[in-house]
């Protein structure tokens, strides 16, 4: 098992969903041009925030994978363009801070953790395209499923350790 080999198969789909992101949340920002969010910052706890973000990350990995990489394309972009607006938002009406100290602690490991977890949604395309590949120019691709579950368990420890940092580091 090699994380080498894990990033290198999985990168392009790993570029695209960070593409996909970086342009949702661009256009959120778009949408929300001077437009002001009233906030309710609360303390957030552990399981339930856990359980949350759980949940969504494995209906991007589980959409993905069904839908051949189109509902965790189109999930992830909206949920970029949601927080795009959030953050734009936020920063018209109370500054940096609340987004300093109530989301960076914990944001860019939660994205980081979803963007892993999204590029596993492409695994079926991925897999198909391999055996077409294989058909059409007689040779085999070997698809490691370990890689995957490697993969997948960084993901699920990046969003778990997002989740501790939101609920004890992150000020509401």
């Amino acid at each position: 098992m090699s994380w080498t080999r894990a990033i290198k198969s999985h990168w392009p789909f790993f570029l695209f969903s960070l593409a996909v992101y970086i342009t949702g949340f661009g256009l959120g920002i778009g949408i929300a041009y001077n437009k002001k969010a009233t906030i309710h910052p609360q303390k957030m706890a552990f399981v339930p925030t856990s359980i949350h973000n759980l949940e969504v990350v494995l209906v991007l990995v589980i959409g993905g994978i069904l839908t051949f990489g189109i509902f965790n394309t189109l999930f992830l972009g909206y949920n970029a363009l949601m927080l795009g607006m959030t953050v734009k938002s936020v920063w018209d009406k109370y500054g940096a801070a609340p987004l300093v100290h109530g989301v960076l602690p914990h944001g860019l490991i939660e994205i980081a953790g979803t963007l892993i977890l999204n590029t596993l949604g492409y695994e079926s395309y991925r897999v198909l395209k391999a055996l077409k590949t294989d058909a059409t120019m007689d040779r085999k691709t070997v698809v490691h499923i370990r890689e995957v579950l490697l993969l997948f368990s960084l993901g699920v420890v990046f969003i778990v350790g997002a989740a501790v940092i939101e609920s004890t580091i992150s000020q509401a």
